[in-house]
């Protein structure tokens, strides 16, 4: 028997497997695939798969392709059929035959873009269903032992999971599902398609339902991982005595005693199959190895193991740290498998060479979150990420992917971690790439997803503009050729001319800001700026006159307007001119690394009684740019000022502390001017373990004596849920504020005149208390029903390490308004929800209104604030002044 017929016999598909089974196994063939070949047939999309007739022929018109492998074409029909890609070219109606264009239904795309369905490659739907009830957590078997090879996404999966359509309006088409990573070795994982059938098994919606020998290899995946999250989990104590391992010494150990298990178990198989063969030569029978005395030896607990060691699985690794990355590759050696992807890996990037000579791909989230292209600094081994880490990897040759780990980041922004990742640097056919064809290729499917061309499947998406730009959301999704999702603004948007800039778009698009010598001075020394683009001075800002200036003396604004210049000139042609930016609700200066409480100031325990006990916030402040990468990476971002209380385990919180960011005394930059305000939440979030925290009654208890209590207090509510919004909107002042408020829109009309600031900015319905909010590309959007109830709103993010991101969530709320806005007009509503309206939320609108007499406050973009590509090219606030301000 040769290597191949014994790896597919070894490789039975149940440890139960009869001998003559196994041996009967081997005379098939292990590796045909279908990789180059014309694909006519889509086994997904055949005549009664999963109870769903045959897709209808679909002919999109005019379209502006980006066909997943970094090449734009202009003026491009893609015709498709029976579930795959027929035909992509110019003038399809009139070069193809009359039988392939049959009962074609014609999409006019009018110049809009089309790329191919997106691939996130490590995904939790289905096991982490919203809206996230306990019964329907399946991602980890976490708190029973750290080695599950033998376990299978598919035994978990449910088909009902209302994150599957909202997942699919983002253009995502397919999705890699992955075990957990609490255990060393999670599981198998399954891939599956965005298409629910009417047969509701969760069976045909896999990439792989329906598929033939003809169709190519049946991939198998599985998920390991190293680090934090096993050595942390399992660290833990149990009354029994702490689980193994508690340290990465003990994570390598059970790696090398599991894969040495699995390797035996091989070894076995081959001498199994080499005594089946020596006997059937023998004795001239093919079923002379029933003469053999054992059985053929299999393990259900090693079973996928021994796949992985045959090269029949495809291996993805969660691993951050160079080390740990570096321990995985070193186990590959010894023990003879292939890993194909390290995923999240945040420092992978200082480690390229390694990876490029090992042939390992990284999908990362490009820095974000919660997601997570720039999700960082929640924990040490997301601490020394970089926002050119893609740059970096692509430049040595590495494959780079973005992920979600949904609901970790909600899969619907997947396109956003790649657009983020190509305003730091990464081109934008790489960044277009990164999400369709290389994950695609990494899970081993590169010849039927990724691409738009004939013979692959028909995942295609059609965009309301640039998938690059800030907003960006489908108007068309197709899955085997099916339409899964229609914006409801199709009919009107899909009409209209579309201009694609295609002088801008490029195959390797120059994404590095242009030189500006800087020449703003610091430690008070005067300065002039002129011909800015525009002055966003105030809400009432008006756009900017030839010859407007800024005079700024000893770090405040005596002139603004027409001006003679005075001190040092500043050249800002080209350049925006913003107050600095507010972040409101978070833990800036009072914690580093939220997963390590030694970085932190602590937390508190408030009486409801005895608020005036309550330590505050502004004794516990920890500032200087040199000492923390988030207070430096939100100055360098243009956010100026941060509102933050101390965490609390108690309903009835702190109070806030507002200062600057840039600063480096806690006293003496501290803004004074802000209205005392105090913390609590009300609602599920919020639940406590005694007296009134333990039910809602008893929070709306709580805040109506509070609102009684004192007037001059502003009351900051944690709410989400529009039962309790409609309860608490009677009693507010027009001080207090509601921040989360994923359900306010149901109450606007209440809330007319009062305050409230949406965190996260784009919701999701992802638990019991935000079923009704209005996730993104929604219309109308949460932001029209509050702008339109009077209501004064602002944004923030649910993560302090996404501070930096600030002005992009307020961009992306209202690009998605889906509003004819001019630049002007989309910059001023943007900066207002992350300046403006949360200083008069707050109580300190001085601050954020550059006025003579007023201190220095601002900052300079080289583009429209707001949109992706416009850079902070320098930050002003006070006497502190920093240049060609750079994130790391």
């Amino acid at each position: 028997m040769d290597l191949a017929r014994r790896r597919t016999a070894a490789a039975s598909p149940t440890a139960a497997a009869a001998s003559d089974e196994a041996f009967d196994l081997g005379a098939r063939a292990a590796d045909e695939v279908v990789d180059g070949l014309a694909r006519r047939r889509n086994p997904r999309a055949a005549s009664g798969h999963g109870g769903l007739a045959a897709p209808r022929a679909v002919l999109i018109e005019g379209a502006t392709l980006w066909d997943g492998d970094g090449v734009v074409h202009a003026n491009t029909d893609v015709l498709l059929r029976a579930g795959v890609v027929h035909s992509v070219g110019r003038g399809l109606r009139s070069s193809l035959a009359a039988e392939d264009l049959a009962g074609a239904t014609v999409v006019p795309a009018n110049g809009r873009f089309v790329t191919p369905g997106l691939v996130d490659m490590h995904s939790h739907m289905g096991l982490d269903s919203w809206p996230a009830v306990r019964a329907h957590q399946d991602v980890n078997e976490g708190s029973t032992t750290r080695l599950t090879p033998q376990l299978r996404v598919i035994d978990a999966f449910n088909p009902w999971d209302n994150a599957i359509k909202i997942i699919n309006s983002g253009g995502v088409t397919t999705s890699l599902v992955l075990p957990g990573s609490r255990n060393l070795m999670g599981g198998e994982a399954f891939a599956y398609k965005h298409r629910h059938v009417p047969s509701n098994r969760s069976e045909d919606m896999l990439l792989n339902a329906g598929m033939g020998r003809d169709d190519g290899k049946k991939w198998r995946w599985m998920k390991m991982a190293c680090g934090e999250n096993p050595k942390n989990h399992f660290g833990n104590e149990r009354p029994d005595g702490p689980i193994y391992p508690t340290t990465r010494l003990g994570e390598g150990y059970l790696f090398r005693e599991k894969f040495a298990a699995a390797a035996n178990l091989r070894n076995q198989q081959n001498d199994w199959c080499e005594r089946a063969i020596s006997a059937a030569d023998k004795h001239g029978t093919a079923k002379a190895h029933k003469l053999i005395e054992s059985r053929f030896p299999t393990d259900v607990s090693l079973e996928s193991l021994v796949a992985l060691l045959r090269g029949d699985i495809i291996l993805n690794v969660h691993c951050y740290e160079t080390y740990d990355i570096e321990a995985m590759v070193r186990h590959s050696h010894e023990f003879g498998f292939k890993i194909a992807t390290f995923h999240h890996a945040l420092e992978a990037w200082q480690v390229s060479d390694l990876l490029a000579k090992e042939r390992i791909a990284v999908a990362i989230f490009d820095n974000l979150h919660i997601n997570k292209a720039d999700h960082w600094g929640y924990k040490q081994e997301a601490y020394g990420t970089s926002v050119r880490a893609a740059q970096a990897l692509a430049s040595k040759g590495v494959k780079v992917a973005f992920k979600s780990d949904h609901p970790v980041l909600n899969a619907q922004h997947l396109i956003y971690e790649a657009a983020k990742a190509h305003h730091y640097g990464l081109s934008g056919s790489l960044a277009i790439q990164s999400v369709t064809s290389v994950p695609a290729d990494r899970i081993g499917q590169g010849h039927r997803l990724g691409r738009v061309a004939p013979g692959f499947d028909a995942d295609v998406v059609i965009w309301d503009r640039n998938p690059l730009d800030i907003g960006a959301h489908p108007l068309k999704v197709f899955v085997d050729g099916f339409e899964t999702f229609e914006h409801t603004s199709f009919a009107s948007e899909i009409g209209k001319p579309f201009d694609p800039r295609l002088d801008t778009i490029k195959a390797e698009i120059d994404v590095e800001p242009a030189e500006w010598k800087c020449t703003i001075p610091g430690a008070g020394a005067a300065f002039t700026i002129e011909n800015a683009t525009n002055i966003l001075a105030t809400p009432e800002s008006s756009p900017s006159q030839p010859g407007d200036r800024i005079v700024v003396e000893n770090g405040i604004v005596t002139c603004l307007g027409t001006c003679e210049p005075k001190g040092t000139v500043v050249d800002a042609a080209g350049f925006w001119i913003t107050p600095g930016l507010v972040a409101a609700g978070v833990h800036l200066g009072l914690e580093e690394i939220m997963q390590e409480s030694i970085t932190s100031s602590g937390t508190i325990e408030v009486d409801p009684s005895k608020i005036s006990e309550a330590p505050s916030a502004k004794d516990g402040l920890q500032i200087g740019r040199h000492l923390s990468k988030e207070l430096d990476a939100a100055f360098k971002a243009g956010v100026t000022t941060a509102v933050s209380l101390l965490r609390s385990t108690t309903v009835v919180g702190s109070d806030n502390v507002v200062f600057r960011t840039g600063g480096s005394d806690p006293v003496d930059d501290i803004v004074r001017e802000e209205r005392p305000t105090r913390n609590m939440g009300v609602g599920l979030e919020s639940i406590g373990t005694k007296g009134a925290e333990m039910s809602f009654g008893g929070h709306i208890q709580i805040a109506r004596k509070l609102l009684a209590a004192d007037n001059s207090e502003s009351l900051v509510i944690k709410v989400n849920d529009a039962n309790n919004i409609r309860r608490l909107a009677p009693m507010l002042r027009d001080h207090d504020v509601l921040l989360g408020a994923a359900e306010s829109w149901k109450h606007a009309g209440r809330l007319a005149g009062k305050s409230v600031v949406l965190q996260p900015a784009r919701c999701t319905p992802a638990t019991w208390s935000t079923r009704e909010c209005i996730e993104p590309s929604r219309v109308p959007s949460g932001y029209d029903i509050l702008k339109k109830g009077g209501v004064n709103f602002g944004v923030s993010v649910a993560e302090d390490n996404i501070v930096r991101d600030l002005i992009w969530e307020a961009g992306w709320v209202v690009a998605d308004r889906h509003a004819n806005l001019t630049d002007f007009e989309f910059a001023k509503e943007s900066v207002s929800l992350v300046s403006w309206n949360l200083a008069r939320a707050y109580g300190f609108e001085s601050r954020t209104h550059i006025r003579v007499g007023g201190a220095a406050n601002f900052v300079l973009y080289d583009g429209v604030p707001g949109t992706l590509g416009a850079r902070v090219r320098a930050v002003v606030d006070g006497t502190i002044t920093e240049c060609n301000t750079q994130q790391e």
